[in-house]
């Protein structure tokens, strides 16, 4: 993926993921109509948050397939939304105008300022894995993740947690 981000390809790779997640969930829509619809999450590098394209793109995507905006979910790293925030937090905004979700993912790490998090119109925090990893055994991770939920429930967001990379124990 690095090479992806340098050569910004990556755009080209989120544009092609971004049409599939829409064209499935317009299949789901068709196909299961009595069915709680479902949603699909799609990672935005931040190459594409900050080249103006991606809110007209989706606006285009979420037309063409007639899909409900809010089955579509973008994430972004909490990189991202460091590195420019005033275009991450336009393109942000005018997403969820749209009715698209937004998750900051791996949230927690410390480089969105507490204060500042409100001005990021998102709709889910994704906590940080190396926190949920030490959550047992280390009392700052505690206390972070503590106050990281404190502060979900005050902005009126939701929260999750990354999967696991690790694959599950056996209990037998």
């Amino acid at each position: 993926m690095e090479a992806a981000e340098e050569t910004g390809l990556i755009v080209l790779i989120d544009k092609w993921v971004s049409w599939q997640a829409c064209r499935q969930i317009c299949q789901w829509q068709c196909r299961y109509p009595f069915v709680k619809p479902l949603s699909v999450t799609v990672n935005i590098s931040g190459l594409h948050v900050t080249s103006m394209h991606l809110v007209p793109e989706i606006k285009a995507r979420i037309r063409d397939t007639g899909i409900e905006p809010s089955r579509l979910q973008l994430e972004v790293g909490e990189t991202i939304v460091t590195a420019n925030p005033e275009v991450t937090c336009s393109a942000l905004a005018q997403l969820s105008r749209l009715g698209v979700g937004t998750t900051i993912d791996g949230f927690g790490t410390g480089r969105v300022r507490l204060m500042g998090l409100r001005r990021f119109p998102v709709d889910t925090l994704k906590i940080d894995q190396s926190l949920i990893n030490h959550l047992l055994s280390d009392r700052v991770s505690q206390d972070a993740v503590e106050l990281i939920l404190t502060l979900a429930v005050k902005l009126n967001q939701k929260l999750l947690r990354r999967a696991s990379k690790r694959p599950a124990r056996s209990s037998g």
